[in-house]
């Protein structure tokens, strides 16, 4: 996957697209799939991680004021798939990669995308 400098893309259901357009400024496409890609500015290890990585992806369930979350990288025809982390909405909407992804894990999730 080629991405410009600086975003980072977040597979997403439709049920979070209409909070993600009040909410936030991201560019959002949809695609013919049902996903929804967000763009939003990304340091590192996670731009990094978005250019290397074929595809990085975050499956999550809400519930109340919770987000549980995990993030899912391919590279290489390879999954590599993080253990569920729980933030709370606020955070989710503001910035769901690095909410959902500490960066120890996307140092490691980097370094495997690389192998």
């Amino acid at each position: 996957m080629k991405l410009t400098t600086n975003t980072e893309v977040i597979m997403l259901t439709k049920s979070i697209l209409l909070l993600s357009i009040l909410s936030t400024s991201f560019v959002i496409t949809i695609q013919a799939n049902d996903e929804i890609q967000l763009y939003s500015e990304a340091g590192y290890p996670y731009k990094n991680l978005i250019n290397k990585a074929e595809s990085v992806k975050i499956f999550f369930t809400e519930k109340e004021d919770i987000v549980i979350c995990r993030v899912e990288v391919s590279a290489d025809s390879k999954n590599k798939t993080t253990e569920k982390v729980v933030v709370t909405k606020k955070q989710f909407e503001q910035a769901p990669l690095v909410s959902c992804l500490p960066r120890t894990e996307a140092n490691k999730l980097l370094t495997f995308a690389y192998l």
